[in-house]
């Protein structure tokens, strides 16, 4: 059966908004699509011990070897929180020094390779046992290099290029990272 064209048009014109309702619906997601990817609080620690433990000698005077001792999420602030233990000698300290420290750590993505790392860097809670005067200020100022050198832009996940090439089969892009208490989430959007 063949229409005329004036009732082709309107059968075609009453199908078109169907359809493209349709396909703009399938673009908000595909079957099988995520909405969030996770990043579980060990995953995270695990990234971070790879780093260390770090040594750090500000030029002989004081040498600092530190290393991650646990990790906690900060959902209400958007933070991650690494406990950081450290020891630390040189010839301008009377002894040898144990301590331990928190750094606080915002969360960016980095879309050129894909990963996720830490930046914003905020060394807090210091705890000094028995340090005074010039020896607890020569350490802090080791300690804030050392932070920056274990954490400092440091990857803390990274996309497989097999996850990467799934996201642009789907039209997807990492967009939002939300802290939560058991880990990290990325959440998507779509490709611009």
């Amino acid at each position: 059966m063949h229409l005329p064209k004036p009732t082709r048009r309107r059968v075609l014109g009453r199908l078109a908004w169907p359809l493209a309702a349709a396909a703009l619906a399938g673009c908000a997601g595909f079957p099988g699509a995520p909405t969030r990817y996770r990043i579980s609080a060990a995953q995270l620690e695990e990234s971070l011990r790879e780093r260390v433990p770090l040594r750090h000698s500000m030029g002989g005077i004081v040498e600092v070897t530190a290393r991650v001792d646990g990790l906690r999420m900060l959902p209400e602030r958007e933070q991650v929180a690494a406990q950081v233990k450290f020891e630390s000698s040189g010839p301008l300290l009377p002894q040898s020094f144990h301590g331990s420290f928190d750094l606080l750590f915002g969360l960016r993505w980095e879309p050129s390779d894909h990963s996720l790392r830490a930046h914003q860097l905020e060394l807090r809670s210091l705890r000094l046992p028995m340090v005074v005067g010039r020896s607890a200020q020569l350490l802090e100022a080791a300690l804030t290099a050392v932070s920056r050198q274990l954490i400092g832009d440091v990857v803390l996940h990274r996309l497989s290029p097999r996850e990467v090439q799934r996201l642009r089969g789907w039209g997807l892009r990492p967009d939002t990272i939300d802290v939560t208490p058991d880990g990290l989430e990325l959440g998507f959007a779509p490709l611009a």
